[in-house]
């Protein structure tokens, strides 16, 4: 393990700062965890072309675009199993983008799966207009990705993640911490650390190219949620 302060220990889970020592862990790990995610399943499951291996790449050019931010802003909380010298999950932080800066960051993408970030930038967009005061400069976090590795699933790594983040992202000066809920679970625990929702959309809903992409995913998913919380 790379010299790094430790912010909490469980076991042989040590949380702290991701740094450039685990920057392709992290990057290639949170690529992997969002194939996962109940979207990606849902069109997985419902679409017979596209395979695991399309949706992994296609994340793994959206998240690469962040990774520069998540080691040099400081903000991006990882947990190490220490015994295995291995990623077991990540929060990955950087200053909130405004609109034009987001549209100029990502890529354009003809893969269906673009609809999540559409939707992510859909929320952000009316999110920020009920709360102006989030897009002030130097204001604002996003907590952009939460991850946890399946093989370590129910050791209440996602929480801590958050939780161990927030203080962190207080230190370096920051107002408010927002995070784009994709699933129930990171809803559970946005809301388990004092976070308020302020705008959501029901996917299942929505027509996109012509017809309604995510109709088919399964309870309790369904809700994207836009949390934020006063530091």
């Amino acid at each position: 393990m790379a010299e790094n302060k430790v912010l909490y220990k469980d076991g042989d889970l040590s949380y702290c700062i991701l740094t450039q020592d685990y920057k392709n862990e992290a990057h290639e790990i949170l690529a992997e965890i969002f194939c996962d995610m109940p979207a990606c399943q849902t069109r997985l499951e419902c679409n017979s072309k596209l395979t695991r291996k399309i949706v992994k790449e296609f994340w793994f050019q959206y998240i690469g675009c962040d990774m520069y931010d998540f080691i040099t802003e400081g903000l991006s909380v990882i947990a190490l199993d220490t015994k295995n010298n291995e990623i077991a999950g990540i929060m990955a932080t950087r200053h909130l983008l405004t609109c034009a800066e987001y549209k100029a960051r990502y890529p354009k993408h003809e893969y269906e799966g673009a609809i999540l970030v559409d939707l992510c930038a859909i929320l952000d967009e009316e999110a920020t207009k009920k709360m102006p005061e989030l897009t002030e400069p130097n204001k604002t976090v996003e907590m952009a990705f939460l991850g946890v590795h399946s093989e370590y699933r129910g050791k209440n790594i996602a929480n801590n993640l958050v939780r161990l983040s927030l203080p962190v992202i207080k230190a370096a000066g920051y107002t408010y911490a927002s995070l784009i809920a994709t699933s129930y679970f990171s809803s559970r625990v946005s809301e388990k650390n004092g976070f308020t929702s302020i705008h959501e959309i029901d996917v299942r809903s929505l027509l996109w190219k012509g017809g309604k992409t995510l109709q088919n995913m399964k309870e309790p998913h369904g809700h994207y949620k836009y949390w934020v919380k006063k530091l």
